[in-house]
């Protein structure tokens, strides 16, 4: 996949853009604070439907104007019109001028992986970021599993109403039970499976980028203890055995709402025994996993979105990293100093960021 365009109104600081990009390498360069990271957002804001830095959509409305307006041409085997336009009663989205009105039939449709810094809070964030870090992966290559993401959510928000009142219907209880059930059964196993794919992945990217190689892995806590257990009739015995407790505490406490990933070195976690510089090139490596993860299944790679990760690499770790990189995917690099790039990479766009103006340059400018 790549992007060809975007074009950006009001977005942020960027009160009009129209940017085109290489299909391979594009930089982004300006000091903090001038708008390069609000262009990366934008791209990102077309995968998953919402911002990755911020929950309020509001705040990506320019101050003193009444909208955002986010479209971008992309292509894979042929050529689509995605857009946002985000305003005061809401956000509209669209693909080829026709409204997407669900936002789980949006995501992926730019199909896009982020490395940001605080992706560094990955193994000491809450388990439902990391959940929520997970879900919109899997969500990307199957809008079935956002479907049945939201219903289940949906489904336990009332089942945990039910437990809060005086009685409950049991009639209707076991009903919910099993709707939960069915929904929860497919969403364990596209975690089990995607865990399951991306372990040597990891494993091989990682020990490409590190001196001493560590075993990795990258472990799925679900309530569901393994692949071969997962059935609508262990889900309904799992409620069954935690009833007591559920209505003891007006809380459904057992379900897909409240399973972990877990990054392990030989079976501890990863904040014991990696440092912060190991800890990054595993995220690095997991991205990378994930695209390859991606180029399986859709034989077409991602748009790879680095906000400021090769600048806080050494030199040998930055030139590991770009070597790793897939030679016809397309990349778009945010830093403040591109001259770390000179030696390493050939068919770089250059574009200057600066208070919100974006244009190409030419390196030597």
């Amino acid at each position: 996949m790549k992007i060809n365009t975007v074009t950006l109104r009001n977005f942020r600081n960027i009160q009009n853009a129209n940017v085109s990009f290489s299909d391979h390498i594009n930089v982004l360069v300006g000091d903090n604070g001038q708008g390069k990271t609000n262009l990366l957002e934008s791209i990102v804001y077309l995968s998953y439907g919402k911002s990755f830095r911020v929950n309020d959509d509001q705040l990506m409305i320019k101050n003193d104007t009444d909208f955002a307006d986010v479209k971008a041409e992309i292509e894979t085997s042929s050529k689509n019109r995605v857009r946002v336009v985000i305003s005061e009663t809401g956000k509209f989205l669209s693909m080829n001028d026709a409204p997407v009105n669900r936002l789980s039939d949006f995501i992926g449709l730019v199909n896009v992986v982020l490395f940001q810094p605080d992706d560094l809070q990955f193994f000491t964030q809450t388990p439902k970021k990391r959940r929520r870090d997970i879900d919109y992966e899997i969500g990307k290559l199957s809008h079935q599993y956002m479907h049945s993401l939201t219903k289940v959510m949906r489904l336990i928000q009332e089942r945990n109403s039910m437990l809060k009142s005086r009685e409950v219907d049991e009639a209707y209880m076991s009903v919910l039970n099993g709707m939960i059930a069915d929904e929860s059964v497919i969403i364990v196993k596209e975690r089990f499976s995607l865990v399951e794919n991306l372990n040597p992945k990891i494993q091989k990217y990682y020990n490409k980028l590190v001196e001493t190689p560590s075993e990795i892995r990258f472990s799925y806590a679900s309530f569901i203890k393994s692949p071969e257990e997962n059935s609508k009739e262990m889900v309904l015995k799992k409620f069954e055995e935690n009833f007591k407790r559920d209505r003891e505490f007006r809380l459904t406490h057992s379900g897909i709402h409240r399973d972990d990933f877990v990054f392990l070195v030989e079976d501890i976690p990863v904040v014991h025994r990696l440092s912060q510089g190991q800890r990054r090139l595993l995220i690095v490596a997991y991205k990378l996993a994930i695209i390859e993860c991606i180029y399986e299944k859709t034989g077409s790679y991602p748009i790879f979105c680095m906000d400021d990760l090769l600048s806080e690499l050494d030199e040998t770790r930055r030139s590991r990293v770009l070597m790793l990189l897939p030679d016809t995917i397309q990349c778009i690099i945010t830093t403040t100093d591109f001259q770390f790039l000179e030696g390493y990479l050939k068919e770089i766009k250059f574009f200057s960021v600066k208070d919100g103006v974006i244009r190409e340059v030419n390196k030597n400018e």
